[in-house]
């Protein structure tokens, strides 16, 4: 989200950037949301949409354990 929206300021000379987020599900121990963002500036192209909203993915687990950052799923 942080990338996203210092992408939208940076990339947007003018008009306008909104961020929203949704609840999508509820459960006892886990909540799903959904963060848009949206900007009047020039956009990504297609073909290196794809790419951007990758999955992350980890290099080293063994880090995330080190450090006790959270891996997402």
């Amino acid at each position: 989200m942080v990338n996203l929206v210092g992408n939208a300021i940076k990339f947007t000379d003018q008009g306008e950037i909104g961020v929203s987020v949704n609840m999508e599900s509820l459960a006892e121990d886990r909540v799903l949301l959904h963060f848009a963002v949206k900007d009047t500036g020039p956009g990504i192209p297609p073909d290196k949409q794809e790419m951007i909203f990758e999955a992350f993915r980890q290099a080293d687990s063994s880090m995330s354990r080190r450090y006790g950052a959270r891996v997402w799923d």
